[in-house]
């Protein structure tokens, strides 16, 4: 375990990797108090094919200190137990369940993070080129909560899962929005890149009502954003780390000699190549590793900010003294983004979500993104 920390830690990443091999019905798995305090700098990410519960560093050296072990234990529910939830799931009429029903528990507190998978039979039944996800939950006391959901992309860009942050867990299983899968015509997903024509300002038919509306036509309007080829401007779908610093390049301007200088291995013929040589050798990204940069994966709150605290940092200013502590989940931003969270909550580039939290681990929508750069470039 002391090599997968170490490996973590030199490659930047928030949580490192707990695999958990020849599973069966069900998988329980303990950490030693005596050994958490090996968690002081990063969390871990328990990994099973039921589910990835992630853990933060506060929260197991928490434990530590208590002299507790953590317990965890992923498995597919009974049969009764899963037509439980089936029977609430039907009582909400816009809501389609996918994928198995899954009981994943631990003894800890707080905010966690879960990602439960989506197989091919799942993917199969999405027509819908934005679908809209929901986390259904019976927590262990027995309340019942529907949380959103976040569409969660592999290293290719592909739908692989979809995550929640929830401080109590329980019996988890997805539900899609009935009513987002009505329309079964097929769609391009290819987003309009710089290597195509600039798209003119529109009007989009997903943004209608859309909170975010007048900021995604702001940027439109600049030339900053595109839409996609069906007609859409998705301002729910999460950012990718190429799309942000595409966006970011667009509205700040490069600098520099134009010719390819990184050595991120999977940006050879990526679209935004040029974007993320320019951003690297202005000193706004770093890879996730020293080779690897990981242009389609989408990108976190967290990892937007500390982007975001160096590309900006002439428009960083006091002009809120609100502190991090008064977010319920600030424990869960890591250490190398808190100063980043900080200094955007004080130049009034966020103020956190209603609920009192900011979601550091989540990843950035379009419509998100979209409203953080009008409010630091106004």
């Amino acid at each position: 375990m002391d090599e997968q920390i170490q490996q973590a830690l030199r490659e930047g990443k928030a949580y490192a990797d707990i695999r958990l091999e020849q599973e069966k019905q069900l998988s329980r798995v303990i950490l030693a108090h005596s050994l958490l305090n090996k968690w002081d700098k990063i969390g871990a990410s328990v990994i099973s094919r039921y589910g990835t519960l992630m853990i933060s560093s506060d929260t197991l050296t928490r434990m530590a200190s208590g002299q507790q072990d953590v317990t965890l234990s992923f498995q597919q529910v009974d049969v009764q137990r899963a037509q439980q939830i089936r029977d609430w799931a039907e009582q909400q009429s816009s809501l389609t369940l996918m994928g198995p029903v899954t009981d994943i528990k631990a003894n800890v507190t707080g905010t966690s993070s879960i990602i439960l998978p989506l197989d091919n039979e799942s993917l199969g039944e999405l027509h819908n080129a934005e679908p809209q996800f929901s986390i259904l939950v019976i927590h262990e006391n027995g309340e019942r909560e529907i949380l959103k959901g976040t569409a969660v992309m592999d290293s290719k860009g592909i739908l692989s899962g979809v995550s929640v942050n929830t401080t109590g867990l329980g019996t988890f299983v997805v539900a899609t929005d009935a009513k987002s899968q009505t329309n079964n015509a097929s769609v391009q997903n290819d987003q309009i890149n710089s290597s195509d024509s600039q798209e003119l300002a529109q009007v989009w038919p997903d943004v209608q009502g859309h909170w975010a509306a007048k900021s995604l036509q702001s940027l439109a309007d600049k030339g900053w954003i595109q839409g996609y080829k069906d007609g859409n401007i998705r301002p729910e779908r999460a950012v990718s780390r190429a799309e942000f610093v595409a966006i970011l390049t667009r509205a700040l301007g490069t600098a520099g000699d134009e010719s390819p200088s990184t050595s991120f291995t999977d940006m050879q013929g990526h679209w935004a190549g040029s974007a993320v040589d320019s951003a690297h050798r202005q000193g706004w990204i770093q890879g996730l590793t020293a080779q690897t940069f990981g242009p389609d994966e989408s990108l976190t709150r967290e990892q937007a900010m500390v982007i975001l605290s160096h590309a900006m940092q002439n428009q960083i200013s006091i002009s809120s003294t609100t502190a991090l502590q008064s977010y319920k989940d600030e424990q869960q931003i890591s250490a190398w983004a808190s100063a980043a969270f900080q200094n955007a909550v004080s130049s009034g580039w966020i103020s956190g979500y209603p609920d009192g939290t900011l979601k550091p681990k989540a990843a950035i929508s379009r419509g998100e993104m979209a409203e953080l750069l009008v409010r630091i470039l106004k």
